[in-house]
């Protein structure tokens, strides 16, 4: 560790420790970083000399003294594989049994009857909503008729009014409303 921190400072070239030592210490015995070479290992293989000064192309002093326990998960292929022949028997307990396939399809035809009950007063409310919308349009155009057909009867009875009786500036008022209801109800 101490030859480790040393040749962090020559190369990071800082006077601060490595700070993520702790990661370290908690990964350093997983699997994944378990298979740690020392450095002179790494930098060349062929440079170590067996008993006879032959180089050697592998270390079999630093494999592990228990393969089985350092044993890499099965592949995609042998697991497909394994999946294939587990399919082929008959009595497995992976298998799903009757009764729940059963129930399962009672569920999916229960949650389909629910969603069509849902579709079906979604419909109904939004043809209600229509209906409504509809029956409002309807009110508003009777008003506004009704509303027509007063200007225009208050319009007549003004028309049919005597103005014999009434001086200069009432006569002028009068013909001002006439013109203004007149214009109301033919525009």
């Amino acid at each position: 560790m101490e030859r480790a921190r040393e040749e962090y400072k020559a190369i990071v070239k800082k006077k601060r420790p490595f700070a993520l030592e702790y990661w370290w210490r908690v990964v350093k015995d997983q699997p994944k970083w378990s298979k740690a070479y020392p450095i002179e290992e790494m930098v060349n293989k062929r440079s170590k000399l067996n008993a006879s000064r032959a180089y050697t192309s592998s270390n079999q002093d630093s494999e592990d003294a228990n393969p089985a326990a350092r044993q890499r998960p099965p592949g995609r292929n042998t697991s497909k594989a394994q999946q294939k022949a587990k399919g082929k028997s008959v009595h497995s307990e992976d298998n799903i049994s009757n009764e729940n396939i059963n129930l399962f399809n009672e569920l999916q035809l229960r949650k389909a009857i629910a969603v069509e009950k849902m579709a079906e007063a979604t419909l109904t409310k939004a043809q209600a909503a229509q209906t409504k919308a509809e029956a409002e349009n309807k009110m508003a155009d009777i008003e506004a008729k009704k509303t027509k057909l007063q200007i225009m009867e208050t319009y007549m009875v003004l028309v049919d009014k005597d103005t014999t009786n009434y001086d200069e500036a009432s006569k002028a008022r009068h013909e001002e409303i006439l013109a203004y209801l007149a214009k109301q109800h033919f525009n």
